[in-house]
């Protein structure tokens, strides 16, 4: 029998639509879930970063709290160290037999012939060779002006008569403000060993 030819004579738009394309139907599908999981997943790591983000934020106002903090505890450990000091400097000063006060005006009487220099501190320091230690300054930085006052320190008779000689380091150039006739200072340490030989002979 010969195979029946069918011919559909309906116009284009009338004819039975084939079947639907399933590969590319699930390929479109697999594409819409992996753009929306990407979204989700940007979603979640956005979160993520905000999170840490105000985590950072808070640590590091924690952390410029505690270094303030620090900074406060530190002043006082430095004041506390500075009254020790002085306290200690005092408890020196009263058992030992040189005369402070005659010396401290010996001191001043020294340095009225320079009025350009001044003492920030003094210090009694304690050990087996005790020494006076002084910070000085100087208006303007004149090396031969340090020079004469460590030679008038030196060399005075009766200021240097408890003294085992002179010790000092180079003097510093240091900028100031608040002065009309000056811009710098000269500042520098001055160490005064203590004669022990003639403290001994003064105690008897």
């Amino acid at each position: 029998m010969l195979a029946m030819i069918q011919v559909n004579l309906l116009p284009p738009e009338y004819r039975q639509r084939d079947g639907t394309n399933m590969p590319l139907l699930l390929a479109a599908a697999l594409g819409v879930a992996m753009v929306l999981g990407m979204i989700f997943w940007w979603f979640t790591l956005s979160q993520e970063v905000t999170q840490l983000e105000s985590t950072l934020v808070a640590r590091q106002a924690e952390e410029a709290k505690l270094q303030e903090e620090a900074k406060k505890v530190k002043a006082i450990q430095d004041e506390i160290n500075e009254l020790r000091t002085r306290q200690e400097t005092i408890i020196d000063i009263s058992q030992s037999k040189v005369m402070w006060s005659l010396k401290l005006e010996q001191l001043s009487e020294l340095m009225s012939k320079y009025k350009d220099f001044w003492v920030d501190s003094i210090r009694l320091l304690p050990g087996a060779s005790q020494r006076l230690s002084m910070s000085c300054s100087a208006l303007d930085y004149d090396l031969q002006r340090v020079a004469s006052f460590r030679r008038a320190l030196k060399e005075d008779p009766n200021f240097a008569y408890h003294f085992d000689g002179l010790k000092s380091d180079r003097a510093s150039r240091e900028e100031i403000e608040g002065y009309v006739n000056a811009k710098e200072k000269a500042s520098f340490e001055v160490s005064l060993p203590l004669a022990s030989t003639r403290i001994a002979k003064k105690g008897r």
